[in-house]
């Protein structure tokens, strides 16, 4: 019988019908290719899977992550004590009807909005280029400084960290630039959204021009989590870091970049410390210099924003 600090496999096994990994590594999960064990990593088929997760986690004391695509997150090298609910099984789907889009928190943002446009429906260009999950873009509000995956959502399902499942109506929902009023231990299971009919060579065009000045100034042949810092208001984070002379520094094998300088890049293999320092590196020489403190856009799991 395989057990970890809370509950054992058998009875993991016997609640949930999908898939319980024990001690799963998270470097296989994230786009940083960083981040140690994952004490329990379920991948629920269901509703009542994920409710019965909950539920067990609560009973044992341990903690719940949702793992969407694995992007904007760096995980602790020693790995995360609890349950790893990762949706990429269960809640992986879209069902269109019109100009309404009904999707799964698991289910591929890329691959969202690639069907979007094959239905000639505009509305999720400002995600064009965003990796991860559906269910990780609408907790973040995935999108640009002028419009935000949440802009279109009109529907939510999630459950509460008591169980309780809530259906939010877009009159509850309140989304700002990367973030929202989502309770933090939630999860979030489905949203519906609602697209608009366009010209679909124009949104074909319009993702063009947007994937091609992404490629141009994001260094995406290397491992990396996406922009580590919010933009500042009336500022960009990477301008600043640039602006104090931090671009191409590095610590082990994780490197600010030097074709984009709010983008942590892992040359190799970069640990979480090494990122973390840089990260500390950064926001002290951009508070000294400019008198601006930069926020994480990059979530921590296992680790403090401070060594």
């Amino acid at each position: 019988m395989v057990s970890g600090g809370s509950g054992s496999l058998d009875t993991w096994q016997s609640l949930i019908k999908g898939k319980v990994l024990f001690q799963e590594p998270l470097s296989k999960y994230t786009t940083f290719r960083i981040g140690g064990p994952a004490e329990w990593m379920i991948f629920p088929l269901d509703l009542q899977d994920v409710q019965a997760a909950v539920a067990y986690a609560h009973e044992q004391g341990m903690k719940i992550f949702v793992l969407g695509g694995g992007s904007n997150l760096l995980v602790a090298d020693e790995g995360i004590s609890g349950v790893v609910l990762n949706l990429s099984k269960g809640f992986n789907y879209a069902r269109f009807q019109d100009t309404l889009a009904i999707v799964g928190a698991g289910y591929s943002l890329p691959r969202l909005v690639t069907e979007a446009v094959k239905r000639g429906l505009t509305g999720l260009e400002c995600a064009t280029g965003v990796p991860g999950t559906v269910g990780g873009a609408v907790r973040m509000n995935a999108g640009t400084r002028e419009a935000g995956i949440g802009d279109v959502i009109v529907q939510l399902k999630l459950l509460h960290n008591n169980g309780i499942l809530a259906t939010l109506k877009q009159k509850d929902l309140k989304f700002q630039y990367r973030e929202s009023n989502l309770p933090a231990e939630s999860v979030i299971l489905e949203v519906v959204l609602n697209l608009r009919k366009g010209n679909q060579k124009a949104i074909r065009e319009d993702i063009h021009r947007r994937l091609i000045n992404r490629k141009a100034t994001q260094p995406l042949s290397y491992p990396n989590a996406g922009s580590i810092f919010k933009n500042p208001p009336g500022e960009y984070a990477g301008r600043l870091i640039e602006k104090v002379g931090l671009k191409g520094a590095r610590v082990g094998d994780a490197e600010i970049s030097l074709l984009h300088g709010n983008f942590i890049v892992n040359k190799g293999s970069a640990t979480a410390r090494d990122v973390r320092a840089l990260i500390q590196i950064a926001r002290r020489k951009v508070l000294e210099e400019t008198g601006i403190k930069l926020e994480l856009e990059v979530k921590l799991w296992g680790l403090s924003e401070e060594g």
